[in-house]
Formats: structure tokens, C-alpha cells, sequence
């Protein structure tokens, strides 16, 4: 752990094209930032006057203020609510429907997604068996277990977040309330991905578990049954729900995309209960990137230099954290 967070280190603070080109981005972000001294009008720019009455305003000072603009948390909000309307539409959630109109609609879309491309593409590291009602069975109930899936956590997932409250921001841009107001808001906005991913990882992890069940029915490793030799396969099935993921589905004597094997197929349409959170947690991640910037325009203080380097220092650890987790 210790080896990679050092080379994470030391591929950051290498001299690369990128490394420099967010650094000099951070300079220019915190030496045109407004001071903290001067809420009321915009900041004298390097070389530069304010522009006087009755002229016209200095382009750059006017994209000045539009980074501003752009880098703070309303612009946040603005594009979340704008986020959870899509989400909706895309989820068939836009009339607000009631649950088990939601439900018929995912068995409706799974219909398609599983029962039609069963009859091409069965599981090619095993025999799938002869049709008969055990197979039949199992295809029915792995539609009615993802859709039903699929309509507890997305809308779980869509109703707390539009009960979250944001902190109403009546401050200036760049004054000391408008900040730490903001830093406020973009807490209880992780926070709240963190309680939905934690909604929603039971209810995923469920499905797949069943939908283990199900694949082991398919290859005829298992029949329904009220037996001892069923309950035991079952639960055996269930603690290795994670086998999903490397079990891939395509055409026969045929080679799958890139050149695998297949797609993993159960693993997919159980995981698309988790869709909505990864959707709202690349929101988060894509706003919390532009932290840097944040801290270099509106972090409370009168030295430019403290904002720069605060920055430079965020970016830094930023870049160090995702080489460390993900290794890129």
C-alpha cells in the first residue's frame, strides 16, 4: 500500500504536459479570484483597470466572473436538479408513478432484455438445459427479480434524493458565508450518496444472489423442488453470487466482443439497480474534480498566495488518492 501510494506520488508530481497545464490553470484561477477584502465590485486584474462607467466591460474581467459563477455550489444545484429530471425520464419515473406500475414496466423492458436474447445467447462455459418448465420457470422469475429489484432502489434512490435540502445561499459570490455555506451543501450531498449506495448495495446483492439461483436451474445444475438437496444447493449458490460476474452469455462458436468469451448477462441486468447511484456518484465525482479550482477562487482569505498554494496542495492529493484506489 505504502510502494503505491508512493509511486501515486511520484507519477503526480512528475513534470508532464497535464501536471503543468492544471497548475497554471490553478495560478490564473487564484490570481484573478476576487479578494476577500472587496465583495462589491470586481477584482483589478494583472495589467489591467476596472472598466470605468459608461464603457464597455473588460472581456476578461466578464469571464472572470462567469468562472465564478461556474465554480460555485448554485451552479451545482442548478445542474443536479436538472440531473434528477433526467434521471426520472430515463427510468420511466417522470409521471411519478405508483410502485406496481414501476414494476410491470421494468417486467415489460426485461422481457425484452432476457427472455429474447436467451433464446440465441445461453451461458457459454455451460451446457444450458432443454427447455422444460424448470427453465421456463427460471427465466420468468429472473425478470419479475430484477424488475422488482430495479423498482425499490431506483425509486428509493430518487426520493431521497429529492428530499434533500440544500442550505439556501443568499451571500455574494467570493464572500466567507458563500463558502463555507457551500462546503455545508456539498457535504450532506456526498453524504447522502453514501446512505443511498448503502441502500442500495442490500437490494443489489440480494438480487444477485437469487439470480445465482436461477443460473444454476438454467444449467440444470439445480431443479425446483421442495427438498433438501434444492435448500442446500440454493444457499451453496447464494454465497457465491460474486461467480456472476465471470459467467459470460453469447452466441454460440462465436466469438464475444473485444474478443471475450461473452458479457457477463446476469451480473448486468442485476447491477442495473445500482445505475441511478453510479449516475448521481459520477456527479459528485465530477464536481468534487473541480475542488481545486473552488478553493483557488472563493477559499475565504486575503492572500492569493495561500489560495494558490491550498490548490496546487488539493490537486495533488486529489491525483494522489485516484492513483492509489483505482491505479491510473
Amino acid at each position: 500500500m505504502a510502494e503505491g501510494i508512493y509511486l501515486a506520488c511520484k507519477n503526480c508530481l512528475s513534470i508532464n504536459g497535464v501536471s503543468l497545464l492544471l497548475g497554471l490553470l490553478l495560478l490564473i484561477a487564484g490570481a484573478t479570484s476576487i479578494p476577500a477584502v472587496d465583495r462589491g465590485r470586481l477584482p483589478p486584474m494583472p495589467g489591467r483597470e476596472l472598466p470605468s462607467w459608461g464603457h464597455a466591460p473588460d472581456p476578461f474581467a466578464q469571464a472572470v466572473v462567469v468562472f465564478l459563477q461556474l465554480v460555485n455550489f448554485s451552479s451545482f444545484q442548478w445542474l443536479f436538479r436538472r440531473f434528477m429530471i433526467f434521471l426520472r425520464t430515463a427510468f420511466l419515473m417522470h409521471d411519478r408513478p405508483p410502485f406496481w406500475r414501476s414494476f410491470w414496466r421494468y417486467v415489460n423492458i426485461y422481457y425484452l432484455f432476457i427472455v429474447l436474447p436467451a433464446a440465441f445467447m445461453p451461458p457459454v462455459s455451460h451446457p444450458q438445459r432443454s427447455a422444460d418448465f424448470h427453465l421456463l420457470f427460471a427465466v420468468v422469475l429472473l425478470i419479475c427479480i430484477n424488475a422488482l429489484g430495479d423498482a425499490i432502489a431506483i425509486r428509493v434512490t430518487l426520493r431521497t434524493f429529492e428530499k434533500l435540502k440544500f442550505e439556501q445561499v443568499s451571500f455574494p459570490i467570493g464572500s466567507d458565508e458563500n463558502f463555507w455555506s457551500g462546503v455545508r451543501n456539498e457535504v450532506r450531498y456526498y453524504g447522502t450518496v453514501l446512505k443511498v449506495s448503502a441502500y442500495s448495495a442490500p437490494i443489489l446483492i440480494s438480487v444477485l444472489a437469487l439470480s445465482s439461483v436461477l443460473f444454476a436451474v438454467q444449467i440444470g445444475e439445480l431443479d425446483f423442488g421442495l427438498t433438501t438437496r434444492f435448500f442446500a444447493g440454493a444457499w451453496d449458490r447464494m454465497t457465491r453470487f460474486p461467480e456472476l460476474f465471470h459467467e459470460p452469455y453469447w452466441f454460440r462458436d462465436r466469438p464475444g466482443p473485444f474478443g471475450s468469451a461473452g458479457i457477463p448477462g446476469l451480473f448486468l441486468y442485476a447491477f442495473t439497480t445500482f445505475a441511478p447511484v453510479i449516475a448521481l456518484f459520477c456527479l459528485a465525482l465530477a464536481w468534487l474534480a473541480l475542488l481545486p479550482f473552488r478553493i483557488a477562487v472563493n477559499l475565504p482569505t486575503n492572500s492569493r498566495t495561500v489560495r494558490i498554494v491550498s490548490a496546487e496542495c488539493v490537486a495533488v492529493v486529489l491525483c494522489v488518492v485516484v492513483r492509489a484506489t483505482i491505479g491510473i
